[in-house]
């Protein structure tokens, strides 16, 4: 979160979420106007008006945190081509800590504006020049917190986005425009973010076209005088509009997946798991198409294997999204300390179609619980959250041996509490962080008999010196950020 962006929720925690949302999705297009009609001579307002239906379908997305930030970052460049580099820093700063996605796409304006035109070079500068603070706090706010992050990057969606940049070169060539060489940068300097997206993976990965599937057909309007048939003109930009608009348009035609946002869908199976809940082992819910999952199984205090970002999902679950086969689906289950599988009877994830034929497929589960809208399966032969570190932790996978030694007798949002009868050094499965504390047992002359250091895998080492109860807790603070900064 430090790093993605804390300002919606701290803003929504106060003001409630629809106060936000309703303010940035309809300042947003007349934010966009204000600029363009400024730094790109358009004074038409159809672009701006494209981008308001865009904006309310792409409400369906749930992209709240990103609106916020995009209306912020065009509230900067508004006042960019007003000629007030300075405050033009101060809102895009802060979208950089609400939504780092919304700053890249701001970007692409920018750039394609500097590259084109040699006078607003100096504001620019200064623009730039502000913004240095903003990003100083941001990337240490990375390095501090960073972690094994990345993102989907899928080379026909990016190519996809390419493709549609292409059209507006070809439309801003074939043009009368008088502005039409810059357009032309504009959408190549977009069409190249698509493609170093697939040469450099990079945790941006298909985000690098958000810019095409906020802006793209608003910016395609921009371009004025366009020397093709009408008809010619008409059939691409329609093409270019059910691009943009069919992610957002079938989302918002998927009424049926409102069910899976509802508490009492998940009520069963967080019944049943409460009823058959071992802390020493974790859930997975095979992740549905919204990802409610990661809201009510940890609301109810049960440890699950995938959260709501896809980009740290990654970390321990990258598996999932290159078709695994049974026995590798079983290992990483094991290696995950899962115990029980819940397959939910509804839309999935697209990393998770596959998930129900696997478990069926295999003949390491067992059918505990079924219902309407839930089937649960436990596993055979699980491996709990701590094992024994040895020779078989060297590789980057822990081992699945159980540690008779220790055991995780309770877990909160911030704390682990591994219990301890035999001295030795175990694996406790939970993502290694330099911000754990160690409440360890006092050994000869009140030195803690316990350490805490990184596993194989990114997981946890624990050390213990004495038998007895282990906490740890995740306490940052800005001597160990600082520590792991410099």
């Amino acid at each position: 979160m430090a790093g993605y962006g804390v300002v919606y929720y701290v803003l929504a925690r106060f003001l409630g979420e629809a106060p936000i949302v309703v303010a940035a999705a309809g300042l947003l297009p007349l934010l966009f106007h204000l600029y363009v009609r400024r730094a790109w001579r358009v004074s038409n307002l159809l672009p701006a008006v494209a981008l308001a239906v865009v904006t309310v379908l792409y409400l369906a997305n749930g992209q709240n945190p990103f609106l916020l930030a995009m209306a912020l970052t065009m509230a900067g460049l508004a006042l960019l081509a007003a000629d007030h580099p300075l405050w033009a820093a101060l809102p895009v700063g802060v979208a950089a800590f609400t939504n780092p996605v919304a700053v890249v796409a701001g970007a692409v304006f920018v750039v394609a504006e500097v590259v084109a035109r040699r006078p607003v070079r100096r504001r620019a500068a200064l623009f730039a020049a502000a913004l240095c603070p903003f990003a100083l706090v941001w990337l240490g706010a990375l390095l501090a917190f960073r972690g094994r992050a990345s993102y989907l990057a899928q080379p026909a969606e990016l190519l996809k986005w390419t493709a549609v940049a292409a059209v507006g070169v070809l439309l801003a060539r074939l043009s009368g425009d008088p502005d039409r060489r810059a357009k032309q940068i504009l959408f190549a300097v977009a069409g190249a973010l698509c493609l170093a997206a697939i040469v450099v993976p990079t945790q941006l990965g298909n985000n690098a076209a958000r810019f095409l599937a906020l802006f793209g057909l608003p910016t395609l309007l921009m371009v004025r005088g366009v020397r093709l048939p009408r008809a010619a003109t008409a059939a691409l930009l329609a093409a270019v509009a059910a691009v943009q608009l069919a992610a957002p348009v079938g989302d918002l035609l998927r009424v049926g997946d409102a069910t899976q946002t509802r508490r009492a869908f998940f009520a069963p199976a967080l019944a049943f798991a409460a009823r058959d809940y071992d802390p020493d082992f974790r859930y997975h819910v095979v992740a549905l198409r919204l990802h409610w999952e990661a809201c009510y199984f940890p609301q109810a205090g049960l440890p699950i294997t995938r959260g709501w970002f896809r980009q740290y999902d990654w970390q321990h679950n990258a598996l999932l999204y290159h078709a695994p086969g049974p026995a590798a689906y079983v290992v990483w289950l094991r290696d995950l300390g899962v115990s029980d599988v819940f397959v939910p009877h509804a839309a999935l994830d697209m990393s998770s179609t596959g998930e129900p034929s696997l478990i069926v497929s295999s003949g390491a589960f067992v059918k505990v619980f079924d219902d309407a809208a839930w089937t649960v399966y436990r596993l055979r032969h699980p491996a709990p959250l701590v094992v024994a570190y040895g020779p078989a932790t060297s590789s980057a996978s822990p081992t699945t041996v159980p540690a008779p030694g220790a055991a995780v007798t309770a877990v909160t949002h911030d704390t682990v509490t591994v219990t301890v009868r035999r001295v030795g050094s175990y694996v406790v499965k939970f993502t290694w962080t330099p911000y754990w504390r160690l409440v360890a047992p006092v050994g000869p002359g009140g030195v803690p008999a316990g350490s805490v250091a990184p596993a194989p895998g990114d997981w946890t080492l624990l050390r213990a010196g004495r038998a007895g109860t282990y906490v740890l807790r995740a306490r940052p603070s800005l001597r160990a950020a600082l520590r792991r900064i410099f």
